[in-house]
């Protein structure tokens, strides 16, 4: 009963005496004055037009309509069938209405169990299809609902969406060796408090790589611009330590002129690194 061209034009090709003999199983409507052989035969009649497209369904129009390309069957045979027929058009509508599979029937199920429970456990079969058809319909609109406004594009607030515009911005980023899951990367705030802490204290006095890492896990990578005109970050791989009184633990400051030239680090005691650090509007690299 589907009305899509390459559909029906399977169907002609496939159809066989089983699928002939399941017609019956359709339940067509009862008429007035035609026995239950007469109504098989009718729809075979019309089903043969409906095949080979004449009268009453000879019109090329009603073939290409919104109702066949968005695959409304229903909708198609309840307009340009069922008022012309006298029998295909209620199969029609009713075959093509229905979902395939066994997933309706669960779903229908899981509506059933909804609706007849308490005090409705003795609703009669008529007003439970009725019910669940009801119900079962309201729960799918409402998943169409959800699904087709999550599928919009929001390119505003904490929800925001990709669309292809951005997909292929991506494609011809990395077409040049750019790192776009880093750039998607949420900027790291760094918290720096610009003074020496108690526990700052004790560990500077201890020639010990513990200690050292606990400061480095602190000044690492930050940013200092003393009064030499160059930029120094703090190296995050190990400090200074120097023996004496008032000494200890130093920062390496590595020039961000001469990166690579090691005669161009500057050592800083804590005192100082924090005092340049916390002037310096550029926290951390």
């Amino acid at each position: 009963m589907c009305v899509m061209p390459e559909v029906r034009k399977d169907v002609a090709t496939r159809l066989t005496g089983t699928h002939r003999d399941a017609i019956p199983n359709t339940h067509p409507p009862d008429i007035a004055r035609m026995t239950p052989t007469d109504i098989i035969d009718t729809f075979w009649n019309e089903f043969k037009s409906f095949q080979q497209c004449t009268h009453p369904f000879a019109e090329p129009s009603r073939w290409t309509t919104v109702d066949v390309t968005q695959g409304n069957l229903f909708l198609w045979h309840e307009k340009y069938s069922l008022p012309y027929t006298i029998v295909l058009g209620f199969v029609g509508c009713h075959v093509t209405s229905k979902l395939c599979g066994i997933g309706p029937a669960e779903r229908s199920w899981g509506g059933v169990k909804n609706i007849k429970k308490g005090k409705r456990s003795h609703m009669s079969g008529e007003s439970t299809e009725k019910s669940s058809i009801l119900y079962v319909s309201a729960k799918i609109q409402q998943s169409r609902i959800m699904c087709d406004r999550l599928e919009k594009l929001d390119a505003t607030g904490n929800n925001a969406m990709f669309g292809d515009d951005d997909i292929n911005f991506d494609m011809q980023l990395e077409q040049f060796d750019v790192d776009t899951g880093a750039l998607k990367e949420p900027a790291v705030e760094c918290i720096f408090r610009a003074w020496v802490k108690d526990w700052e204290e004790k560990a500077r006095k201890k020639n010990d790589c513990v200690e050292e890492a606990r400061l480095l896990t602190k000044y690492k990578g930050l940013v200092n611009d003393p009064d030499s005109g160059s930029t120094f970050s703090v190296w995050d791989r190990n400090m200074e330590f120097r023996r004496g009184r008032g000494n200890g633990w130093f920062v390496v400051g590595v020039s961000a002129d001469k990166p690579d030239d090691e005669s161009c680090n500057e050592p800083f005691f804590l005192e100082m690194v924090c005092e340049l650090i916390g002037a310096t509007k550029r926290g951390r690299e």
